[in-house]
């Protein structure tokens, strides 16, 4: 009987045989120490087919070929780590009041400070409006006296100052609110109007799970660990923290285009298998053209209207 590892490498030779460009080679650069910070991020142990797998491989050498499984790449522990903690950075704290602090207000201040050294002194307007984060600028717009004429204004050489500064008041306040952008309106005297934003991605994204309450209906989730990706944001991986119907260790489908959270095996052991069955019955169905995470799901049965376009 073959291992996980074995099983693994036997798709990645049919991958490397069948696709047209070639597939990564399975890297054996193991660390082991970043188990222990994957276990950190998930608050429970890694279940061990996760470790048979990583014992053996650390996801795919680096290269520009096909992914490993399929043309999806194996992902390395360091990748593994990072997602998690992107994950992470999504959990909306809750009970807990904000009450700003004379350094969250000297940050907000030199935010306002910052945009309205950006405003021409050539014009005559009313308003200025933009949103910004530690990752992005949006804006700023600003309206004139006649007519409310709206302008955008040209970011400044070191913008960065801005990012800098919202990255500073994310990190003091995420544990009362984990904001993920700020809305200002700015007036000529310097007095100014600002909100925080906290997106619940989980209900903007419309979720379903296939099968029915089976995958917990959210965006991204500290206790799913990742293992292949497609490179885009979307993966395949371990739901440890499964809804009613589920079973904690099933391999799932998740990421940031993914609607439909569909479940494709019980574990990972039966997840290889049902790979290398369906190579050896009906090798063709993975030469599509189809996302190959549409072909999974057209595989365990998923409605057609569950699946995502092409």
């Amino acid at each position: 009987m073959m291992t996980i590892p074995q099983k693994l490498e036997k798709i990645s030779e049919w991958t490397f045989n069948n696709y047209i460009f070639p597939s990564e080679k399975l890297s054996k650069t193991l660390n082991k120490e970043l188990l222990s910070s994957i276990e950190n991020l998930l608050e429970e142990e890694i279940p061990e087919e996760f470790i048979e797998l990583y014992s053996h491989f650390n996801g795919d050498e680096e290269g520009e070929g096909t992914g490993s499984l399929l043309g999806l790449q194996f992902m390395d522990l360091k990748r593994v780590i990072s997602d998690l903690e992107f994950s992470r950075t999504l959990i909306k704290p809750k009970g807990k009041k904000l009450e700003e602090s004379q350094t969250t207000k000297h940050l907000i201040s030199k935010i306002v400070e910052y945009f309205l050294s950006t405003i021409p002194k050539d014009k005559n307007w009313i308003r200025l409006e933009l949103e910004c984060s530690p990752h992005s600028l949006g804006g700023p717009y600003l309206y004139l006296e006649d007519n409310e004429e709206r302008i955008i204004l040209k970011f400044l050489e070191d913008s960065d100052i801005v990012f800098e500064l919202c990255n500073k008041l994310h990190q003091l306040e995420k544990d009362f609110i984990n904001w993920d952008k700020l809305e200002f309106v700015i007036y000529p005297s310097g007095l100014y109007d600002m909100k925080r934003i906290e997106t619940n991605w989980d209900e903007i994204m419309d979720l379903k799970s296939f099968p029915d309450k089976s995958v917990k209906l959210k965006y991204f989730h500290y206790k799913w660990l990742p293992i292949f990706t497609d490179g885009g944001g979307n993966f395949i991986g371990m739901d440890l923290d499964p809804d009613e119907n589920g079973k904690k260790g099933q391999i799932i489908i998740f990421g940031r285009d993914e609607r439909t959270l569909a479940v494709i095996s019980n574990d990972l052991n039966s997840f290889l298998d049902f790979v290398l069955h369906t190579i050896d019955k009906k090798p063709e169905i993975f030469l599509t053209e189809n996302h190959i995470h549409e072909i999974f799901k057209h595989l365990v049965g998923a409605p057609h209207e569950l699946l995502e376009e092409n």
